[in-house]
């Protein structure tokens, strides 16, 4: 029994230690439709300054940007899916459900992209 209390005791003391990230780009890759969702998110929010898109707002320009894409006649694109994956990587916020908004490091890798892409 005591070799047991000291099993606990060793656990309850011992920091927990979790793997450190290199970079975001580690973590997750984001393809063309990510930034197609980050890039309508910006563009909403350079034309209406005060306003956050909303999720249906969001839906409509994703689907009419790639509605001539091959994912739009299979619906592959998983526009929730990947909304999500955005939200808990850190690329987007939710702001208090008022409407999504890109966070600082989605507008440095949405900056980063057009750079790679130029």
């Amino acid at each position: 029994m005591n070799g047991v209390n000291r099993k606990v005791d060793f656990i309850q003391k011992t920091p927990l230690q979790l793997p450190k990230r290199i970079n975001a780009s580690a973590s997750m890759s984001l393809d063309k439709y990510d930034y197609v969702i980050m890039d309508i998110i910006r563009v909403y929010k350079q034309n209406n300054k005060n306003d956050l898109i909303k999720l249906p707002q969001l839906e409509t320009a994703f689907w009419s940007r790639i509605e001539h894409d091959d994912a739009h006649s299979t619906r592959s694109a998983h526009m929730g899916s990947r909304i999500a994956k955005l939200y808990l990587e850190g690329y987007i916020l939710n702001k208090s459900n008022q409407g999504y908004r890109l966070t600082k490091k989605g507008k440095e890798e949405l900056n980063y992209q057009e750079v790679e892409v130029e």
